[in-house]
């Protein structure tokens, strides 16, 4: 859409109000009763009914999954270890974010939909990577070897499963591994990283990173990395040339 300076600033402006009014309510979210994989079930509640409060589409129990859900508000214009690796304050940095563009399609009726996604579960497996599919297929034995190995050693028996969650070699720079890289096999996607300002020196999945992530500098920190989100995706929404660029760089990416 054509847009001006002073039309995108007013945009920001109603976004960033937006997350900013409910930054208390999303506080009380993000300190309640962490659960552990697929028994999400008090975190899957109170979030399909806040979102539902917030009047998005909520479908709950998603996918085949009882602790997923997705919620969707889509404008139509008239001219979608306890919380020691907060995932507390990853759930609200993006119900935040969906809030804050929600406020600007409504406000300034933009045509698109904006998508939250609740995936549960996010660090319930195991996982075998490699540089490439030759060198994971070389290493998943030598790995089933230390899981059988350890159950030898300590008296216990191992039950191994493996399931098919590949995908094949892209010319990508390889780094960590993360649920978001399976996203972007197939959208454009982005990973933020940002600084929780601990008391202490600590990082995530410390057992001391959870009572870290309750705190109100916690959340604060959370708040910020909330509204960069959220203006990225304004951007990706009314800027065509930069969603051009976007889905340009996203399709060279997987050669």
């Amino acid at each position: 859409m054509e847009q001006t300076t002073e039309l995108t600033s007013e945009f920001a402006d109603t976004a960033l109000k937006a997350i900013e009014d409910v930054s208390d309510e999303l506080y009380e979210i993000s300190i309640k009763n962490p659960e552990l994989a697929y028994e999400e079930k008090f975190a899957h509640k109170l979030l399909v009914d806040y979102l539902q409060e917030k009047r998005f589409k909520v479908t709950p129990s998603s996918f085949g999954l009882e602790t997923a859900f997705v919620a969707e508000f889509q404008s139509k214009a008239g001219r979608e270890i306890g919380h020691a690796c907060g995932h507390n304050l990853i759930a609200i940095s993006g119900v935040g974010a969906a809030i804050g563009l929600k406020a600007v399609l409504e406000k300034f009726n933009i045509e698109g939909t904006v998508k939250l996604f609740g995936t549960p579960a996010e660090a319930g497996t195991f996982l075998v990577r490699g540089k490439t599919m030759k060198d994971m297929e070389e290493l998943q034995p030598r790995v089933q070897k230390c899981f059988e190995a350890a159950a030898d050693a300590t008296g216990a028996k191992a039950k191994i499963t493996w399931k098919d969650a590949v995908y094949e070699d892209q010319n990508n720079i390889f780094s960590g591994s993360t649920d978001q890289g399976n996203v972007t096999y197939l959208v454009p996607g982005f990973h933020p990283v940002y600084d929780i300002r601990s008391p202490i020196p600590v990082i995530n999945h410390q057992r001391e990173f959870a009572p870290a992530c309750k705190t109100k500098t916690a959340h604060q920190e959370t708040i910020k990395a909330t509204s960069g989100m959220t203006l990225v995706g304004l951007d990706f929404l009314i800027d065509a040339e930069f969603a051009k660029q976007v889905k340009e760089s996203f399709a060279k990416s997987k050669l």
